[in-house]
């Protein structure tokens, strides 16, 4: 069993199929405190889970200390606990915010207290999809490049896939020949998670300005 915890919906990305997101002025835009966190994860354990899944946005203000400080009081008081937790767009906006390569960022981050990175935003791993459905985000060899860095360090990862926005058939064949190819060179992969666009809670921004035909 796992849970999963948002810290926060502020995010620079702003993707457009996204439902998630606020800016960081919005009323209902919010960080979770340690305290919140931890009680969180007290009751995932109180439940018998063993993993966190954590994820957010791409908060301005988050460098690697935060999460350095974070991740080292989980795994103080829930050693027990699979820290699962930053999606390769997160750990790229750290790297970015704190003046640090992916692989300083990974190994200061693992050694903190994060055993397995999600393989969160990899939407479709297509440029061309990508540009349309979060221009602001990764491209998909910056994803690939994170998972292969944790792949070296030796930590698991996973792999997901969204789709049903504006891919074609042959963008989901490329996206799974990419996934096959990171793995067969080396790649840490435990599991595949497709899942498909919810039209239904799509944001405002694209309901306002449609960036693709339905």
């Amino acid at each position: 069993m796992d849970r999963n915890v948002n810290y926060t919906n502020i995010c620079e990305s702003q993707c457009r199929f996204c439902a998630f997101y606020r800016t960081k002025d919005a009323d209902d835009a919010y960080m979770l405190g340690e305290e919140a966190i931890f009680a969180k994860i007290a009751e995932l354990v109180q439940q018998g889970g063993t993993q966190l899944l954590m994820q957010g946005g791409l908060h301005p203000d988050l460098g690697i200390e935060f999460f350095e400080k974070l991740f080292a009081g989980i795994k103080s008081r829930f050693p027990q606990v699979q820290n699962h937790s930053l999606s390769p767009a997160e750990v790229t906006h750290i790297a970015s915010l704190s003046g640090l390569t992916i692989r300083q960022t990974l190994e200061r981050l693992h050694r903190a207290g994060l055993d397995s990175i999600p393989g969160g935003g990899a939407e479709i791993l297509v440029d061309s999809v990508r540009q349309q459905i979060s221009p602001k985000k990764i491209g998909w060899q910056q994803w690939a490049a994170v998972m292969r860095e944790a792949a070296l360090l030796g930590m698991p990862t996973t792999a997901t896939m969204m789709f049903g926005s504006c891919e074609q058939a042959e963008d989901i064949v490329e996206h799974l020949f990419r996934v096959r190819e990171l793995q067969a060179s080396g790649g840490t992969f435990t599991a595949f998670i497709p899942w498909t666009y919810q039209r239904e809670t799509r944001n405002w921004v694209e309901r306002q300005q449609p960036v693709w035909s339905i």
